[in-house]
C-alpha cells in the first residue's frame, strides 16, 4: 500500500516472525485456499532481553511465543467519488450491435457525483513486542 523511504544500507541481524491467517480468497491465490503469510522483522534492539531470551528457548511453544507480541489492525477511513443517485437522472437504454442506444431519444442523462467516506479496503496490521504474563 505505501512504503516508507528507503535506503541502500549494510545487512543486519533480525528476527523473522510469521504470521498466517485464513481469509477470503483473492484472484491472485493461486490455489484459491484462503490461507495467508506474512512476516515481520524485527531488529534485536527492539526486543528486550526477556524477549530475545523467550525467542531463543527452543522448548517454548509457538502459542507461548506468540504471547510476546500484541497485534493490533486497524482500517483508516477512505474519500471516495461516487454517483449520487438520488441527484441524477438516468435514461433506459438497450444494447444493440454492441453499442447501448437510449430508447428515449430526448431523455437527457444527468449524472451527479459526491463525496463519502467508507472503511479502506487495505487493513493495516501492528505487531508491537510486549512482556508476557
Amino acid at each position: 500500500m505505501e512504503c516508507p523511504r528507503m535506503r541502500a544500507g549494510s545487512p543486519t541481524i533480525a528476527y523473522e516472525i510469521t504470521y498466517s491467517y485464513r481469509g477470503q480468497e483473492l484472484a491472485s491465490d493461486e490455489f484459491g485456499l484462503g490461507y495467508f503469510l506474512f512476516q515481520v522483522y524485527l531488529r534485536p534492539n527492539e526486543l528486550v532481553s526477556t524477549i530475545r531470551s523467550a525467542l531463543a528457548d527452543r522448548k517454548l511453544s509457538r502459542a507461548e511465543k506468540a504471547s510476546y507480541f500484541k497485534i493490533t489492525t486497524s482500517r483508516e477511513q477512505a474519500k471516495r467519488v461516487v454517483i449520487d443517485e438520488g441527484q441524477s437522472a438516468f435514461c433506459d437504454k438497450m444494447l444493440t450491435d454492441g453499442v447501448w442506444t437510449s430508447i428515449d431519444p430526448n431523455c437527457l442523462e444527468r449524472i451527479n457525483y459526491k463525496v463519502i467516506t467508507t472503511p479502506s479496503d487495505y487493513i493495516a496490521v501492528r505487531v508491537d513486542p510486549v512482556l508476557a504474563p
